[in-house]
């Protein structure tokens, strides 16, 4: 396991296609929500509106637990669910992409609030994404099982050493954002 994890950066280079797959229907969630203000706009007060009360007057680091516990498990799910046809990651990615649209469109100028935590929050959710995708097609890489569990560890290994240290990172940066506009 320890050969393995050894070089992550290279490993997620390698995996530049899903990557840029991963911006790509991002990106096309942001453009869905604006062509679709209405809904995009219900949506993302239904969205803020199950997250209020978690968020509501907690302290920092309650908070912090709070949004990093949130984003562990969705990531953590975009990244293995993808073992099933790379379903998960593609419809994550869209919805992610499509709630920024919906912030965008409701408050233009506050994009500014969404940029500090994004940039660690959003670069890890193109990563799980891009492994989560690499994972759904072990299926067609023709060696069966061995290559399913190879690439879990291989996932495994780039949730541990670089999605979880951007999620912390976006956490504290969030939290303390949160406490601050309060």
């Amino acid at each position: 396991m320890r050969d393995l994890c050894a070089d992550m950066l290279a490993d997620l280079l390698e995996k530049k296609f899903f990557l840029l797959l991963a911006c790509l229907i991002f990106v096309l969630g942001i453009i869905t929500s604006f062509l679709t203000r209405n809904l995009a706009e219900s949506l993302l007060l239904l969205f803020i509106d199950s997250l209020q009360p978690h968020i509501v007057d907690r302290a920092f680091l309650p908070l912090a637990l709070f949004i990093l516990s949130r984003n562990t498990v969705a990531l953590f799910l975009m990244v293995f669910l993808g073992a099933v046809f790379s379903i998960f990651p593609l419809l994550a990615l869209f919805a992610n992409g499509f709630i920024v649209g919906a912030a965008l469109l409701v408050a233009p100028l506050s994009w500014w609030k969404i940029l500090p935590h994004g940039i660690f929050e959003i670069p890890a959710i193109f990563i799980a994404a891009a492994y989560g995708l690499w994972l759904g097609l072990w299926p067609f890489a023709g060696m069966g099982t061995g290559e399913l569990r190879n690439r879990l560890a291989i996932c495994t290994c780039a949730y541990i050493k670089l999605i979880l240290p951007l999620l912390i990172l976006a956490g504290l940066v969030e939290a303390t954002l949160i406490t601050q506009i309060r």
